[in-house]
């Protein structure tokens, strides 16, 4: 399928999703940043630079991970960064969605632990479901954490609309 502008729908989706993922990582970078790295008197919206960092080793450790979305989560001890990214093994291949907490800042992370219900399971007919672009948001008035994302379907081993 092509959208109005002739690019391969799945193309377009990978690039908006890349994108996002690399606004999302500026972001959570940006709001972390110790205040001695914020420039001299500037306002508190302003950032001086900002320092590139790999968390997960991806495809030389052998898991490759896709999607970090991230959430700042308040606690009694602290804030702390939850983050829901999940493992890929190819294009639109999606595995379980897993968690990684940092308590310092996103200076390190928590070795991610799948979160149950958030992998994939068997339905009639060879199709499996699973879940995928999940974004975790914290709901101050229920004092928890919100995960949407949607379903993904597969039939054989590949990407599948049932």
């Amino acid at each position: 399928m092509r959208n109005d502008s002739g690019e391969s729908i799945g193309r377009g989706r990978r690039r908006f999703l890349i994108s996002c993922a690399a606004s999302a990582a500026s972001a959570l970078t940006a709001l972390w940043l110790p205040r001695p790295l914020r420039a001299e008197g500037a306002g508190s919206g302003l950032v001086a630079g900002i320092e590139r960092s790999v968390i997960f080793g991806g495809r030389r450790t052998g898991v490759t991970w896709f999607h970090p979305r991230a959430c700042i989560v308040p606690t009694t001890d602290g804030a702390r960064a939850l983050m829901t990214p999940q493992t890929i093994g190819g294009s639109d291949y999606f595995g379980p969605v897993h968690f990684t907490v940092s308590r310092d800042g996103g200076r390190s992370w928590t070795d991610p632990e799948p979160i149950p219900g958030f992998g994939r399971r068997k339905l009639d007919d060879g199709y499996e479901v699973g879940v995928c672009d999940v974004v975790p948001e914290y709901h101050a008035p229920t004092r928890s954490v919100l995960a949407v994302g949607h379903n993904v379907y597969y039939k054989a081993g590949r990407l599948a609309r049932p």
